[in-house]
């Protein structure tokens, strides 16, 4: 018996199979961006729990030791203020250097967290500041723009981590920072004369850390570094935010 030959499929068949072939693709796209994205945040939340704890430790073991030691050293003039003026004055002498010592420990731990020039001179010369820290040549060039506080932090903590990257592993000779508004977006270039070859997949965890930062920005990142010898090249683009 003559098997019955298919039935042709409807008219338009063809369009609404391919446009439901495009949807089902956007949704899994979609799918796979808000999963990257709930990674992206986790691990934003992980650092900064990770900080908030090593700032915990870091005032532990440091300044407050030192303020305490103080405060012992005051106690103990104290009581031989009178039997023994000289030790007294002794003791006062080692409490102030131990709480000049903890005031400049403060200092530096309040400079990792937030920068007092970020806050009191902007971008740029936060950079500048720490470019005179650096131990290579560091270039700057920043417009002068009109950026919110935490956008500016961002930026800042994204140049400082590119270029403590650029110091632990790029075997650089000179590094550069650029950062300027391109139609519409704020274009920032952490550029280096290194060994290139800087990780992007999985196993490049200093550039994940850098890419969630900008991503929480809404911005992208992208990274070239061929590993011949010719450098990295950084750059973070940002949608232009309005003050």
């Amino acid at each position: 018996m003559a098997s019955a030959a298919p039935d042709p499929l409807p008219t338009g068949s063809d369009r609404r199979l391919e446009a439901f072939t495009e949807l089902v693709a956007t949704a899994i796209g979609n799918a796979d961006g808000r999963a990257q994205l709930v990674a992206a945040r986790r691990r934003v939340i992980e650092a900064t729990d990770e900080a908030r704890a090593k700032l915990a430790r870091d005032i532990h073991d440091g300044a407050q030791q030192q303020f305490l030691t103080a405060l012992i050293d005051l106690q103990l003039a104290q009581q031989k203020r009178s039997s023994d003026p000289r030790r007294s004055r002794e003791l006062v002498d080692l409490a102030a250097a131990q709480v000049e010592t903890g005031v400049e420990t403060l200092r530096e731990l309040a400079a990792g967290v937030h920068p007092a020039v970020l806050s009191d001179m902007g971008l740029r010369a936060a950079l500048e500041a720490l470019a005179a820290r650096m131990p290579l040549p560091l270039s700057v060039e920043v417009d002068d723009l009109e950026l919110p506080a935490a956008v500016q932090a961002s930026l800042y903590f994204f140049c400082s981590e590119a270029l403590t990257n650029v110091v632990k592993h790029a075997k650089a000779s000179a590094a550069s920072v650029k950062a300027e508004a391109i139609d519409g977006q704020l274009r920032v270039e952490v550029c280096d004369d290194g060994i290139g070859g800087a990780e992007t997949g999985s196993g490049g965890t200093g550039l994940i850390g850098l890419r969630d930062r900008i991503g929480a920005l809404e911005g992208s990142l992208s990274v070239s570094s061929p590993p011949r010898g010719t450098g990295t090249t950084l750059v973070a683009r940002i949608p232009l935010p309005s003050c």
